[in-house]
């Protein structure tokens, strides 16, 4: 619940606020650094079982750089995102069971590291894409079904824009995907998140 508050928060004070700044500048040769929070939902899905666990929560992204060239910047990427009360939609392909289960107080997990890269357009217009490995825990508590999957590749992409509060620090709004493969239990699973992210940047 405080998770949630916390993110209506963010939105309703840095948002307004946003809409009435001026753009900034991202010149070669400067630190960047950014700070990407928000709601997301996010889907675990095998086709071999016929299975989808999903739910809403959140993202978070840490990006830690340089800026390369004007407006293009290499960045170390910490990015991590949760589902609350996940939801598992089974339905077997090869008879005709199916069944809704909920996990109550369920944590679907994604922990990543990678590497970024990200172009700014005059108008702070931003395009980043992300690159690197991540581990993924599903844990449902009360039924004592826990997994814990690591070093799978994933890739993320966003797509944002930005205004200037001051000469170094901009905020703005991004529309952010990741996607992954990976094995549980012999299986090829997959995962989707998409997510709207309030961002944070210092250039």
């Amino acid at each position: 619940m405080e998770k949630k508050l916390f993110i209506i928060f963010v939105f309703l004070v840095c948002v307004p606020f946003s809409l009435f700044a001026e753009d900034f500048d991202h010149s070669q040769g400067s630190l960047f650094l950014r700070l990407s929070a928000g709601p997301s939902f996010s889907k675990v899905y095998c086709d071999e079982l016929g299975e989808n666990i999903d739910g809403f929560g959140y993202s978070a992204n840490l990006s830690i750089g340089y800026t390369v060239f004007d407006k293009l910047i290499i960045s170390g990427e910490l990015a991590r995102s949760g589902a609350f009360d996940v939801m598992s939609d089974y339905k077997n392909k090869y008879d005709d069971y199916s069944d809704e289960l909920k996990y109550d107080d369920a944590m679907l997990v994604f922990s990543g590291l990678g590497l970024g890269i990200t172009y700014y357009t005059d108008d702070n217009f931003n395009f980043k894409i992300v690159m690197g490995m991540a581990e993924f825990e599903l844990d449902t508590h009360k039924v004592g079904l826990a997994y814990t999957v690591d070093k799978k590749f994933f890739i993320s992409a966003f797509l944002g824009k930005e205004w200037a509060v001051s000469e170094n620090w901009g905020v703005g709004l991004s529309a952010a995907v990741t996607y992954a493969s990976t094995e549980i239990a012999g299986y090829d699973v997959k995962y989707l998140s998409p997510a709207i992210l309030l961002t944070a940047s210092y250039n």
